[in-house]
């Protein structure tokens, strides 16, 4: 399952996602919408209820989908590429994990994700959504093994 897969399984109730695993249903982990899948194949082969809707724009799932999309999109080779303006060069990372929390203020949400750079630092990269969109503006490196970068919100 993909990491934008996994994030949309978030906004679902366990009961659903237990109930998608017993449909058999070959459409649930290729990311095709409950109404497309009912529409393919007989309720009995594939009941669309048994499917995760796509995140609601402003849910702290909608933030995690979009931010699990962006990081895959930019994934070449198993690399993310990340341009650090304060260490003047591009940091080559390999993604480890997505945080659980998304924090909103100003219409825009922000979340971490982690990564190993290719010195082995634990790099926690800040993603801002806006909202009302779901469109990730941008990825901003927080954290370098663990030392707050000065960018940090918290701080101001």
């Amino acid at each position: 399952m993909t990491r934008a897969a996994f994030a949309r399984c978030l906004a679902v109730p366990a009961p659903l996602l237990l109930a998608a695993a017993a449909t058999g249903c070959a459409h649930r982990d290729a990311g095709v919408t409950p109404a497309a899948c009912a529409a393919s194949a007989t309720p009995s082969a594939c009941a669309a209820p048994a499917h995760p809707a796509d995140p609601v724009l402003g849910t702290d799932a909608a933030a995690g989908a979009a931010i699990s999309a962006y990081i895959d999109d930019r994934n070449r080779d198993g690399v993310y590429r990340h341009w650090d303006p304060l260490e003047g060069r591009v940091l080559e990372m390999s993604f480890e994990s997505l945080h659980a929390g998304v924090k909103t203020m100003e219409g825009r949400q922000v979340s971490c994700a982690d990564f190993r750079d290719q010195d082995g630092r634990l790099i926690d990269m800040d993603y801002f959504v806006d909202a009302a969109t779901g469109v990730v503006l941008q990825g901003v490196v927080h954290k370098v093994d663990g030392v707050k970068r000065p960018y940090d919100l918290a701080a101001r």
